[in-house]
């Protein structure tokens, strides 16, 4: 009797290939101790792809072409048929949009359903939760994926597009995290009729996880190529009496998890856009008094001033506008009689001492035109070297250049000093009348680390 076409050497299933750059290889090492047949090539032209159940690889899978503004299939890298574990790296296509893979729709194998597009470069670090995945999946993303996430520099990923909506299954695609610009940062999507595939980034700490979990998700699918279950010693079915009690209050402790996870979730999501709005007020107010100069420099001064409680009268409002003089005149109803000119400047290195003698000129001026028995000091508020970090910005003038104008009752403001008093004022109650009582007594020249020295105080 013939036993024709009976193969009598068959390998132990599941028979999966494993095609990996050698950097990536080395994490694969375990394999070799699981239940099936691995074998490391460097080519499909070594193997008969149909002998084969799976793959494990970090080369791109497909390409495509267009003709005549339509989306046709060019090359399987990786044959139909295989379920692949897919490790994507971010430098591996030559730009964002390139295709990595194609799903095939269910009519046709010569048509597109699903484009797998590469994406790189993305800058953010949000990572957004995906809801209905299996717990040891949901668990793996949280404590292992999210981190890395967190931690990069820039985001990698893929974005699916779909190319024949009509023939397109959405089930068939699933997202595990979504991070900036709706970028996926890994997922599963079935490729073709009896092959999915895993997409995961190649900076986990360690692929056996996932792949185990993707193993029991093919072994549901089809347990004849993919038979017995990764980790079935974990499976309820084989636990010990006291490890079903303990699972089943993790489970129960989980569920209760859930609402308050997804309820902290929102409250974060909504502190971030709160977050958000709060950095652009403070770019249009607050901090141009560190990056600011010329009117936008002045208008931030004159707001942190008045907000502090000092009565301001912005003179650009009064001078005709070839004649302008000084920025400010200012007066505190804490202390009747006292008044300063006011002159803001933005500068992109150091403050020039001939600004001080340029407001010894304002006040000159203005003890003539008003007859004033009473001399108002010289406030010269400064934004200097523009550009640095705020606390190497260093000190405003040397001594030498200051003491004549100290003793005009002046003092030269660094306007980053202005900003820690003015956040100072509305974090503690009470505290303006202090700061402005700080300021009038204040000669000479105020820095950073003297507004910073003195709130340590207070």
């Amino acid at each position: 009797m013939s036993n024709a076409g009976v193969v009598v050497n068959e390998s132990e299933r599941p028979r999966v290939l494993v095609l990996t750059d050698p950097g990536t290889a080395i994490h694969f090492g375990f394999v070799n101790e699981l239940p099936g047949t691995y074998r490391f090539i460097n080519s499909f032209s070594e193997i008969d792809p149909s002998e084969w159940d799976g793959l494990i690889t970090d080369q791109s899978l497909g390409t495509v072409i267009e003709l005549n503004g339509q989306i046709h299939p060019h090359t399987r890298r990786a044959p139909d048929g295989l379920n692949i574990f897919f490790v994507h790296r971010p430098g591996k296509a030559e730009a964002n949009g390139a295709v990595l893979d194609y799903a095939l729709t269910r009519r046709s194998a010569s048509k597109i359903a699903l484009l797998i597009q590469h994406a790189a470069g993305i800058p953010g670090n949000s990572a957004i939760r995906v809801d209905g995945l299996p717990q040891d999946l949901q668990s793996l993303v949280q404590t292992v994926l999210v981190p890395r996430v967190s931690a990069r520099p820039y985001q990698w990923g893929h974005t699916p597009k779909a190319v024949d909506i009509e023939d397109f299954d959405s089930a068939t695609y699933r997202p595990f995290l979504m991070g900036p610009k709706n970028t996926v940062l890994a997922g599963s999507y079935v490729r073709a009729k009896g092959s999915t595939v895993w997409i995961v980034p190649n900076d986990l700490p360690d692929f056996k996880p996932w792949y185990e979990i993707a193993l029991r998700e093919w072994h549901e699918d089809d347990n004849a190529r993919f038979p017995g279950r990764p980790n079935w010693a974990h499976e309820t079915e084989w636990m010990t009496s006291a490890e079903v009690e303990i699972t089943k209050l993790i489970d129960s402790e989980r569920t209760s998890f859930e609402p308050l996870l997804t309820a902290h979730e929102i409250r974060i999501t909504d502190l971030e856009t709160q977050l958000r709005i709060s950095r652009e007020r403070g770019n249009a107010y607050e901090r141009l008094l560190l990056t600011a100069q010329d009117d936008d420099l002045q208008v931030a001064v004159f707001r942190a001033l008045v907000e502090l409680g000092f009565q301001v009268t912005d003179m650009d409002e009064i001078w005709p506008v070839k004649q302008r003089r000084e920025d400010f005149r200012i007066s505190d109803e804490d202390e009747v009689g006292w008044s300063v000119i006011g002159d803001a400047t933005g500068v992109s290195k150091g403050v020039k001492a001939s600004k001080l003698t340029l407001l010894a000129g304002y006040v000159s001026k203005f003890v003539f035109e008003n007859r004033s028995e009473s001399i108002p000091g010289q406030w010269l508020l400064v934004n200097h070297f523009i550009g640095r970090d705020p606390n190497l910005r260093g000190t405003l003038l040397r001594p030498d250049e200051l003491a004549l104008f100290a003793a005009s009752d002046g003092l030269v403001i660094d306007t980053a000093a202005l900003f820690v008093l003015l956040t100072a004022s509305k974090l503690m109650d009470d505290l303006s009348p202090r700061i402005r009582s700080y300021l009038r007594d204040a000669r000479g020249q105020l820095s950073l680390e003297d507004a910073k020295s003195w709130l340590a105080n207070v």
